[in-house]
C-alpha cells in the first residue's frame, strides 16, 4: 500500500471514528434526557402520593414522609447530573448508569405508590375505630352518623350538641345534622340543613336557636330545637368572608369585617343581625381587616384584635397588630393599645378577671399575649409555639384549653402563672374537628381529619380536664 492510499485509509477511520463518536455523543444526549425525565417524573410523583396518601402500610406517618422526600431529592440530583454528562458528550456509559438508577427508583416509588393506591383509598372510608386517645381524662361517647370535618358543634340549652354541616371523606359539603346526648351518650339524627354548608359559623341566640351563617355570607340559616327543623332567614346585606361573628349581650348578633364576597377587597363594614330575622347596618371599623378575632369583654364591648387588610391584588397577608373596641350602646368603634406583633385566626377567650388571652396566630411571635380592658394595653407573658391557628376555652377551673386548628390537639395554659400544662393532648382528629364544653365541664371532641392518612372518624371521645395527671 503507497503512502496516499494510507494516508486516505487513514482519513476514512478518522472520519469513521469521529462518526462514531458523534453518535455516542447523540445517544449519551438521548439519555441524559430520559434520565432527566425520569428524576423529574419520580421527583413529582414522590410528593402527590405522600398528600393524597400520606404512607402505606407500616411506612405510614412522618418517617415514611421524611423517606419520600429524600428519594425525590436523590433522583432530581441523579437526574441532573445525568443531564450535565449527556450535555458534556462524554462517556455513554455514565448517563445510562445514572438513568439505571433513576429508574431503579422509579420502581421502588412505583410500588410504593401501587400500595399507596390500595391503603389510601381504604383509608377515605370512614372509620368507626380509629386510634384513640387512651389514659384516665379520657372516655368513649360512641359514634357519630355520619363522617365529616369543618363543621360546626353548638351546646344547646337543655345541654345536649348540635354537629351540623361540614365535609365528607369525598369533598362534597354536607347539609345533615346530628345531636349528641351527653346523659345517653348516643348520637341521633335531627332535621337537616336548608343549604349545606361548611366552615360556618353557628351562634347560640338567647331564645336557644341557632344562627348559622354560611362561611361566604350568602346563606343564613336558624335551627329550633324544640322542632328539630332549620328554616332560611334575613340574608346580609354584604355578603363576606373571613367575618367574626358575636353575640352582644342585648341578643344582637355582630357581623364585622371579612372579604367581599364578589372582590375578595377587605372591609371594615360590620351588620346587626335581630333575632326577629332582620339584619341592619352597623358603623364601619376604623381599619379593614379579616381574620381577625372577637372577644364580648365583661361590659358588653367587643374587643377586635389583629387579622390582615391585604387585598388580593397587593399579595400583603402580613398579620395586623392593631385593635379597636366596639360599643353597642352607641355603634361606634374607637381605637385601643395594638399588640406586640401582628397575628391572624388566633385563639381568645375571656378570662375570670375580665382580661383576654391571645394564644398563636403569629409565625414570628409565640409569646402568650392578655389585654387588659381597665388599661387598655397588652402584656405579654410566656409563649406558645407553633399555634398558627385554633380556638380557646375557658374551662371551670380558670384555665384555658387551646385547641391546634390542624392536628385537633388539645394543650392546656394557666392563665395565673401563664404556663402550659405538660405536653399537647394528642386527639388524633386531626384538622377540621371541634370541641365542645358540656354542661359539666367535660370536653366533647368530634369529627376532623387526619390530612396525611386520609383517616375520616365517626367516633368522638370525651375528655375531662380535671382527670388524673392533667
Amino acid at each position: 500500500m503507497g503512502p496516499e492510499q494510507w494516508e486516505r485509509g487513514g482519513d476514512a477511520r478518522n472520519v469513521d471514528r469521529s462518526a462514531a463518536t458523534s453518535v455516542s455523543h447523540k445517544s449519551a444526549r438521548w439519555l441524559g434526557l430520559a434520565a432527566l425525565a425520569a428524576g423529574v417524573t419520580l421527583g413529582l410523583a414522590q410528593p402527590l402520593v405522600v398528600v393524597f396518601f400520606g404512607g402505606v402500610g407500616v411506612f405510614a406517618g412522618p418517617s415514611f414522609v421524611g423517606l419520600f422526600f429524600m428519594l425525590c431529592l436523590a433522583s432530581m440530583i441523579l437526574a441532573g447530573l445525568a443531564a450535565a454528562v449527556a450535555a458534556a458528550g462524554r462517556w455513554a456509559t455514565v448517563p445510562i448508569v445514572v438513568m439505571s438508577l433513576c429508574l431503579a427508583l422509579g420502581m421502588v416509588a412505583g410500588n410504593l405508590i401501587a400500595g399507596g393506591f390500595r391503603v389510601g383509598y381504604a383509608a377515605a372510608r370512614p372509620s368507626s375505630s380509629p386510634q384513640v386517645p387512651t389514659g384516665p381524662a379520657w372516655s368513649a361517647s360512641g359514634n357519630m352518623v355520619t363522617a365529616r370535618r369543618d363543621h360546626s358543634a353548638t351546646l344547646l340549652q337543655d345541654g345536649k350538641v348540635l354537629v351540623a354541616g361540614g365535609i365528607d371523606q369525598a369533598g362534597r359539603r354536607l347539609s345533615s345534622a346530628e345531636l349528641f346526648d351527653p346523659a345517653t351518650r348516643t348520637w341521633s339524627q335531627t332535621g337537616r340543613m336548608v343549604a349545606a354548608s361548611q366552615g360556618h359559623r353557628a351562634t347560640l341566640l338567647h331564645d336557644g336557636r341557632v344562627l348559622v351563617i354560611s362561611s361566604d355570607g350568602q346563606d343564613v340559616q336558624l335551627y329550633d330545637p324544640a322542632a328539630g327543623t332549620w328554616k332560611a332567614t334575613a340574608e346580609m346585606n354584604s355578603p363576606r368572608w373571613a367575618f367574626s361573628v358575636t353575640l352582644l349581650h342585648d341578643g344582637r348578633v355582630l357581623v364585622a369585617g371579612g372579604q367581599d364576597r364578589a372582590t375578595g377587597r377587605p372591609l371594615a363594614s360590620a351588620e346587626l343581625y335581630r333575632p326577629t330575622g332582620r339584619w341592619t347596618s352597623a358603623a364601619s371599623m376604623g381599619q379593614r381587616r379579616f381574620d381577625h378575632n372577637a372577644t364580648v369583654l365583661a361590659g358588653g364591648q367587643v374587643l377586635i384584635a389583629g387579622g390582615r387588610s391585604g387585598s388580593p391584588q397587593s399579595d400583603d397577608l402580613s398579620p395586623l397588630a392593631s385593635a379597636e373596641l366596639y360599643d353597642p350602646s352607641g355603634d361606634r368603634w374607637r381605637p385601643t393599645g395594638a399588640m406586640a406583633a401582628g397575628r391572624a385566626n388566633a385563639a381568645t377567650t375571656l378570662l375570670p378577671d375580665g382580661r383576654v388571652l391571645v394564644v398563636g396566630g403569629s409565625p414570628s411571635d409565640p409569646t402568650i399575649q392578655r389585654y387588659d380592658p381597665a388599661t387598655k394595653t397588652w402584656k405579654s407573658e410566656g409563649k406558645l409555639d407553633g399555634l398558627l391557628n385554633g380556638e380557646a376555652i375557658l374551662l371551670r377551673d380558670g384555665r384555658a384549653l387551646v385547641l391546634d386548628g390542624f392536628t385537633g390537639d388539645l394543650q392546656l395554659i394557666d392563665p395565673d402563672g401563664l404556663t402550659r400544662a405538660r405536653d399537647p393532648v394528642r386527639t388524633y382528629h386531626g384538622t377540621g374537628a371541634t370541641v365542645t364544653q358540656l354542661g359539666d365541664g367535660r370536653l366533647l371532641v368530634a369529627g376532623g381529619a387526619e390530612v396525611f392518612k386520609r383517616e375520616w372518624s365517626t367516633s368522638t371521645q370525651l375528655y375531662d380536664p380535671s382527670g388524673p395527671g392533667r
